[in-house]
C-alpha cells in the first residue's frame, strides 16, 4: 500500500512545483496565508509529519482569529479605519471570519482523527461516518439550492401586484 506524503503548498512552491502564478512575486502575507494549506498525496511520510502541519493550519487560525479579533473591536469601539465601508467591511469579514473558523474545527477534528492512527497512515482506517455525513450535508445542501431556483423563477414569472 502507498503511503501518504503531506505537502507544504508554500515548499513546493520553493521547489518550483507550483503553477506559475504563485511563484510569482507574491506579499509576505499572502505567502504566509498559504503556509498552513494541507495537500495529502500518495508517496511516504511520517504521521508526525501530518499532525505538525495539521498543527499549522492551527496556527494560522488562532493568528487570523488574534487579528480578526482586534479588527473587529476597533470597529466596535470607534476606531476602525473606513467606517464609512463597514456594511461592505462586514460582509467580506464575516466571510473571512467563517473561513477561519472553519478551518480551527478541522485542524481541531483531523489532530484527532490522525493522532488515532497507527505510525503507519497508509494502513489508517477510512472515517466512514465522516464521509456518510459529507455526503448528507452535500445532497441536503443541493437540494436547498434547487427549492431556492425555484423560489427565483416564481418570482420572475408572478407579475408585481
Amino acid at each position: 500500500m502507498e503511503k501518504l506524503r503531506v505537502v507544504n503548498r508554500m515548499d513546493a512552491a520553493r521547489a518550483g512545483n507550483a503553477p506559475s502564478w504563485r511563484r510569482r512575486g507574491r506579499s509576505e502575507s499572502a505567502r504566509r496565508a498559504c503556509v498552513g494549506r494541507v495537500r495529502v498525496e500518495g508517496a511516504s511520510a511520517a504521521k508526525h509529519d501530518l499532525l505538525a502541519v495539521i498543527d499549522s493550519v492551527r496556527d494560522w487560525t488562532e493568528t487570523r482569529a488574534a487579528v480578526g479579533a482586534v479588527i473587529a473591536r476597533g470597529y466596535l469601539d470607534g476606531t476602525g479605519a473606513f467606517p464609512e465601508r463597514l456594511p461592505w467591511l462586514i460582509l467580506t469579514g464575516q466571510f473571512l471570519d467563517e473561513f477561519t473558523h472553519a478551518a480551527g474545527r478541522w485542524a481541531d477534528w483531523a489532530a484527532e482523527v490522525v493522532q488515532a492512527w497507527p505510525d503507519d497512515i497508509g494502513s489508517a482506517e477510512p472515517e466512514w461516518a465522516t464521509l456518510e455525513n459529507m455526503a448528507r450535508k452535500h445532497e441536503a445542501y443541493l437540494q436547498r439550492a434547487e427549492s431556492r431556483r425555484r423560489e427565483a423563477q416564481t418570482a420572475k414569472a408572478t407579475p408585481p401586484s
